[in-house]
């Protein structure tokens, strides 16, 4: 521990102008930010950037002071333990990169009379910490400015290149597991070339790990939803305290569920979702149907909300039964008629179903041209024209109804390197919202729903007749 703090005091001194550098630019680009805005446009922050770059040179400044690469270098005739050097470092980046943008975060919150929300702030410092990790392990293996430069550019590339590729698979309202399994590849990197280096100072070795890493985070991005994922989103507490959910086979709210075993099944299934507390809604994340039989068996994979689609051979959609006694909402999924022409009836059948469960909404009355309105649980809401304006700290877990039609369920916003302690949004009121004469609405109303965990629940039937009135195809 003294070996640590020697090292973290001797840095300090040598590196008080890049640590000066980045303090004034952390104050300058939150003091931008300590007032509401009269716009909520997003603008680049130029301050930011500048701070990006101060924060990115003071890592790498960090690390050479006590280079791991080559066999030459002074700490190594100290000798410094490599476990105090590592420590060092990481004491020096968290105390002046870390800590003034969580006070900085801490204080713009206050400022907007919004209540920090923990979770928002420990996202957002595992990407700032992400991010100067990336440097350091970037420092760590390189020796010259061009290297460096160099290795920033193809990080940068590949960064720009996630936010512009639009993934093929679409992972609802879990894509914030994705999105952060897909940064959590370059903080783990990160960290392990960091260690490696200073324990072993294998150069080549570290430099083709971080090199393989951008396949290995594209290899993420491009992966579909899974089991594990959907395990990992699954509530235990949400389990126990809604174990009465279940889906049944149901046609237009029979009670009891209809058989599980034997039953014929033409172009769609409707399954029913029964147990649900009356003052709970939910909305499923994502499906997955098993179709089995002796020759030959189909796998949908997780899917995401999406109408019929040859590629998948099944669509899904999802409805609210309001009045059917005993019934929450069904899940109707629709078979490609290829699809049910494949099996030799009859075939076993598996549908999964991970459910979102939301608590009771909350509703705020919105006057129109009325600004800084408190919302329940989101924040601060505004109303000029035909949109609205809203700010919070922690919407993605808040899902805001705009007179019960849904206009934002989140913001990628917060998945940015060096985001705002406030996320903000535009919306235009849907058209189907405004009265019909030419004007808007004197009030409009804001519904907020907090999310109360995901339920996984199955549904397997025996002995299907899949494709009643269809000839299969032997």
């Amino acid at each position: 521990m003294r070996q640590t703090l020697h090292i973290f005091r001797k840095d300090v001194r040598m590196l008080w102008p890049f640590i000066a550098a980045s303090l004034a630019l952390t104050a300058l680009r939150y003091a931008a930010l300590l007032r509401p805005p009269t716009t909520f446009s997003i603008e680049l922050n130029p301050w930011a950037v500048l701070g990006i770059c101060a924060r990115w040179t003071l890592a790498i400044a960090a690390v050479h002071q006590e280079s791991p690469t080559g066999d030459r270098q002074f700490w190594l005739t100290r000798p410094y333990s490599w476990r105090s050097v590592v420590a060092a470092k990481l004491l020096l980046l968290f105390t002046f990169i870390n800590l003034p943008d969580l006070l900085a975060d801490l204080a713009v919150l206050r400022a907007h009379n919004l209540s920090p929300s923990f979770r928002s702030l420990l996202i957002h410092q595992f990407a700032v910490t992400t991010f100067y990790l990336s440097a350091a392990a970037v420092a760590s293996v390189t020796s010259h400015i061009v290297e460096q430069v160099g290795a920033a550019c193809a990080i940068i590339a590949c960064v720009a290149i996630a936010f512009l590729i639009t993934a093929p698979h679409n992972w609802g309202t879990l894509s914030t597991i994705h999105d952060w399994a897909f940064i959590g590849v370059f903080c783990a990197a990160g960290t392990i070339a960091i260690i490696w280096q200073y324990a072993r100072r294998r150069t080549g070795i570290v430099r083709v790990m971080l090199s393989a890493t951008p396949l290995v985070a594209l290899v993420i991005l491009f992966a579909p939803p899974n089991d594990a994922a959907v395990a990992f989103a699954s509530s235990s507490a949400a389990a126990r305290r809604f174990s009465a959910v279940h889906l049944c086979l149901g046609f237009n709210g029979n009670i009891p569920c209809e058989p599980s075993s034997g039953p014929s099944i033409g172009g769609f299934l409707p399954v029913e979702v029964r147990g649900l507390p009356s003052e709970i809604s939910a909305e499923p994340a994502l499906i997955r149907l098993v179709i089995r039989a002796n020759d030959r068996a189909f796998d949908s994979g997780w899917l995401a909300q999406a109408p019929l689609q040859p590629s998948t051979g099944i669509g899904w959609s999802w409805t609210s039964l309001e009045g059917v006694p005993g019934v929450d909402h069904q899940l109707d999924i629709d078979f490609a008629p290829a699809l049910l022409t494949r099996f030799q009836n009859p075939v076993e059948l598996n549908v999964s179903a991970a459910i979102q469960l939301y608590d009771s909404p909350h509703t705020t009355k919105l006057p129109s041209y009325t600004e800084h309105v408190f919302v329940p649980k989101l924040g601060y809401c505004s109303v000029l024209a035909d949109s609205v304006t809203c700010e919070s700290a922690a919407a993605p877990r808040v899902r805001t109804l705009l007179n019960h039609a849904v206009f934002f369920t989140g913001f990628g916003g917060e998945f940015v390197l060096d985001n705002d302690p406030v996320w903000r949004w535009n919306s235009r009121i849907p058209e189907s919202n405004l009265l019909r004469v030419p004007s808007y609405p004197t009030t409009l109303e804001i519904a907020t729903e907090q999310p109360l965990g995901l339920l996984r629940r199955d549904l397997q039937l025996h002995n299907v007749q899949l494709g009643a009135g269809i000839k299969p195809n032997h």
